[in-house]
């Protein structure tokens, strides 16, 4: 019998060592064995969220008991939501002193600001909570280190076939959601399982943020590929460390060459200091960003918009790239155009102020990036009113100083 770790980093690094190079389908299995016998826990479930972000699903595991999916807007998905582990009593002493004698966990599981999921278990009262947290943490990175070379966590995150065109883009995207240091990012890209035209890209590096969100003429698997060739573009001038008006002139180039007749991608490229919150964009051919200012202000930010990506235009006048100081606690959004025309019933359009008091009325609600953004998607959805004909994505940027 394996002797317990006698602290807490030695818990947390003996689960570490026990992943390496864990099969994926036995990662969940490794997590609930170590728990119950590291912290004496009973009851250890491991969840993921789906890609819609609407529920949990339990994760087979030996030892792990039954469970069924939950719902991330009720009360098991508050960890996920609000990104902080959650617990609550459930009996009473034998000693008689009324206090409560187990408690019930849920922790949230995530790797580098992506959220993942919840850990679900039973622990005695006084069970350190930085322990639990610590290891649902190692336990997310298992799960995401595997998912690079299994589809293990990937099925059991799907709910339906994705189109051969979504299937692309989601083997290109980086993560949902992203945080470095003061920069939180979170996207959203609907619909999930059949989005086409629509990309966004980020890089979080100690002296700069890169951010870009792309739109593609068309639909379904050829407008997927237009918007890879730009994401793959956009890649290649950010290793080279271009400037914004010299990274959209290379663009330009390299989407016009290999996108075929006919099709061009609309985009919007950005960069932030994360040190001194200065913001520097250069769109092309696309709405620019808005500005949701942590002290209630809201205002686009604008620049004289060049021609789009891939129609041979570019570099007929110098770039016009627009510059702008964020305060703490400011939320950029940059999106595209299926958001803003979602219509109602009667054909009136949501449009960019629709969008942003959506955003405005949501921050001041305290919720993180990746839950704003999930937020956003849901109203979108859920609201009777409001229906979208085209790809929809969003990608939000917060700067906390």
């Amino acid at each position: 019998m394996t002797t317990p770790p006698t602290s807490s980093t030695d818990a947390v690094t003996a689960l570490a060592r026990r992943l390496d190079r864990c099969p994926a389908h036995e990662v969940a299995s490794v997590v609930v064995e170590h728990v119950r016998r590291t912290v004496g826990a009973r009851d250890v479930v491991l969840l993921v969220a789906n890609l819609e972000q609407t529920e949990l699903v339990p994760v087979p595991a030996s030892g792990s008991p039954r469970s069924t999916a939950r719902g991330i807007d009720e009360d098991d998905g508050t960890a996920l939501r609000t990104g902080e582990a959650e617990r609550s009593p459930l009996e009473e002493a034998d000693t008689g002193d009324g206090g409560p004698a187990e408690e019930l966990w849920r922790l949230p599981v995530e790797h580098d600001g992506e959220r993942i999921g919840v850990l679900e278990l039973v622990a005695p009262t006084g069970t350190d909570r930085d322990l639990l947290q610590a290891l649902a943490t190692t336990a997310g990175r298992a799960l995401m280190a595997s998912a690079r070379t299994s589809d293990h966590l990937e099925s059991l995150r799907r709910t339906q076939l994705m189109t051969p065109g979504a299937e692309l883009l989601a083997s290109v995207l980086p993560p949902s959601s992203a945080v470095s240091g003061p920069v939180s990012v979170a996207a959203l890209l609907e619909p999930t399982y059949s989005t086409g035209g629509d990309a966004y890209d980020y890089a979080l590096d100690e002296d700069v943020a890169h951010l870009a969100i792309f739109d593609a003429t068309g639909h379904g698997f050829p407008a997927a590929v237009v918007s890879s060739i730009a994401v793959a573009a956009y890649r290649n001038s950010r290793y080279a460390e271009h400037d914004l008006a010299t990274a959209y002139l290379a663009m330009d180039a390299v989407v016009g060459d290999h996108s075929g007749e006919a099709r061009f991608v609309t985009g919007l490229m950005l960069q932030l200091d994360p040190g001194t919150g200065r913001v520097e964009w250069l769109s092309a051919g696309h709405p620019c960003p808005v500005l949701v200012g942590a002290d209630g202000s809201l205002r686009a930010l604008e620049a004289e918009p060049e021609p789009p990506l891939g129609t041979g235009l570019a570099g007929a006048a110098t770039p016009d790239v627009g510059e702008d100081f964020l305060e703490p606690g400011d939320v950029l959004v940059l999106f595209t155009d299926g958001i803003t025309e979602a219509r109602d019933l009667e054909g009136g359009m949501l449009g960019v102020a629709g969008l942003a008091e959506i955003v405005h009325r949501l921050s001041g609600a305290g919720l993180t990036p990746a839950e704003l953004v999930r937020q956003v998607g849901v109203e979108l959805q859920e609201r009777d009113d409001v229906w979208m004909s085209d790809d929809a994505t969003a990608l939000l940027v917060r700067w906390d100083g």
